[in-house]
């Protein structure tokens, strides 16, 4: 695959994630239209009872054992498919495109949001007449702004997501050269250190392994500032 080949599909990997993007952005904007025009600003009308619709402590899932014994072959199983995968996508000049289809997964699922959505259609599916308690009003409030702020998120990221993908054409020749020096350092530090071929795939992954980590931990100090914001509003 060429230069332009390998390019196109990194542009639209992140048109395709840009449109995911807007996807999240609408359902989580809808679901805060939704409970402002369900239930307005809501009162505590509930005073015998602390929560009278959320459930803070939900049934907890069945965990079946036979499974667990198994998590450490699918664990291995998983590690050699992702290898496998990798060395196909090197091959095929596509490690751009899986690049950033990593980053755009882990920016993509913010922890607590889906969460916080299903959380909310529990109030949505209530009668608006069964009333509120205290703890209903603390949660419905944090819902409400988290709703709101993750909406934002996935707007920004899907701008985001279109731009950089609109631009990757222009910046070709940017791209080209960081990702030839990362690529040819990556190559030529192998086997300077005494690693094969098969640890300079290793290198590789470790580094998508370590950016990977990076963004989760941005992602992870984002989702606490969302929900820090909902709860003292």
């Amino acid at each position: 695959m060429g230069v332009e080949g390998a390019f196109f599909y990194s542009s639209l990997t992140m048109f395709v994630f840009g449109f995911f993007s807007v996807v999240f952005a609408f359902f989580f904007r809808r679901g805060f239209r939704r409970l402002k025009r369900v239930f307005g600003e809501p009162s505590v009308s509930v005073f015998d009872r602390t929560f009278n619709i959320f459930d803070p402590f939900p049934q907890s899932r069945r965990v079946v054992d036979t499974f667990l014994m198994a998590v450490p072959f699918l664990g291995l199983a998983g590690m050699g498919v992702a290898f496998l995968v990798f060395v196909e996508v090197l091959v095929n000049g596509l490690l751009l495109s899986a690049i950033l289809a990593i980053i755009c997964l882990n920016l993509l699922f913010v922890d607590g949001a889906f969460e916080v959505y299903h959380d909310a259609s529990v109030f949505l599916k209530a009668s608006k007449d069964r009333g509120f308690g205290e703890g209903d009003l603390k949660a419905f409030g944090v819902m409400k702004n988290a709703l709101s702020r993750l909406s934002n998120y996935y707007v920004g990221l899907a701008v985001v997501f279109v731009v950089v993908g609109a631009l990757l054409s222009s910046l070709v020749p940017l791209f080209l050269t960081s990702f030839s020096w990362l690529t040819e350092g990556l190559f030529g530090a192998g086997p300077a250190f005494g690693f094969s071929p098969l640890g300079t795939v290793m290198l590789w992954m470790l580094v998508i392994v370590a950016l990977t980590l990076l963004i989760r931990a941005m992602k992870n100090r984002f989702s606490r500032s969302v929900f820090a914001y909902a709860a003292s509003a």
